[in-house]
C-alpha cells in the first residue's frame, strides 16, 4: 500500500520556484506542490477564432482533483521538473488537444501570479504563463482522461457568463479573467477592422 502511494507520488516531478518566480533547485511530487502551497509554474493556452468572435473551451473530466466537470481553458497544464516553459505550452496543447504545433504560433499575453486555496489541503501558489493561439477547426482528438469534451462558444457569451455570479459557476474561475477579455476585444476589432473593408 505504502508503495503505491510513493509510486503516485512520484509520477509527476515538479519544480520549486520562489516567491518571484525563480527555480530553488528543488523538484517536489504534484501532491506535495499542492498540499503544501509551494511555488510552481504552469502554462495556459487560450485558443480563440476572431474571423467567428469565439473562444475555445475544454470541459474537465469528472475525475479531476480540482473544478471536474466545469469549463476551462483550451489547454493547460504544470511545467514538469527540468523543463522549459515552452516545452511545456507544446506538450500540454499536444496531449490534451491531440495538435502539434510551434512554438511561434503562440502569442504570450502575460504571466499571472496566482495564490488561491482551491479546497482544503489543496493551495495553488502558481506563476501562470499564458498565451492565445489563433486557430478555427474544432479538435476531435482530445485526451479524454483530461477532458470531458471541447466545444467553441461565442465570445459574448464567454464575457456575459464570467461575469454573472450564477451562470460563473459553470467555469473555472480565473483572477485574470478581465485583463484576458480586455486582450481578446481587441484582438476582435482589429480582426472586425481588417476585414470590413
Amino acid at each position: 500500500m505504502l508503495l503505491a502511494v510513493l509510486n503516485k507520488m512520484t509520477e509527476e516531478l515538479i519544480d520549486v520556484l520562489n516567491e518571484r518566480g525563480d527555480k530553488t533547485g528543488i523538484t517536489m511530487p504534484r501532491e506535495i506542490i499542492h498540499k503544501d502551497g509551494l511555488w510552481h509554474a504552469s502554462v495556459q493556452i487560450w485558443v480563440y477564432s476572431p474571423k467567428r468572435r469565439e473562444v475555445l473551451l475544454q470541459k474537465r473530466s469528472l475525475e479531476k482533483e480540482s473544478y471536474p466537470g466545469r469549463f476551462d481553458i483550451s489547454a493547460a497544464g504544470h511545467v514538469d521538473a527540468g523543463e522549459s516553459v515552452e516545452n511545456a505550452a507544446l506538450r500540454e496543447f499536444h496531449e490534451e488537444l491531440g495538435i502539434p504545433i510551434k512554438f511561434s504560433d503562440l502569442e504570450p499575453i502575460f504571466i499571472w501570479r496566482d495564490s488561491v486555496e482551491v479546497k482544503k489541503g489543496f493551495l495553488e501558489n502558481e506563476f501562470q504563463y499564458v498565451y492565445l493561439l489563433e486557430m478555427d477547426d474544432l479538435p476531435t482528438n482530445i485526451q479524454k482522461s483530461e477532458l470531458e469534451s471541447v466545444e467553441f462558444i461565442s465570445f459574448d457569451k464567454f464575457m456575459r457568463e464570467i461575469e454573472n455570479p450564477e451562470t460563473a459557476k459553470i467555469y473555472v474561475p480565473h483572477f485574470y479573467y478581465p485583463k484576458l477579455v480586455a486582450v481578446l476585444k481587441t484582438k476582435m476589432s482589429i480582426h472586425r477592422r481588417k476585414n470590413s473593408f
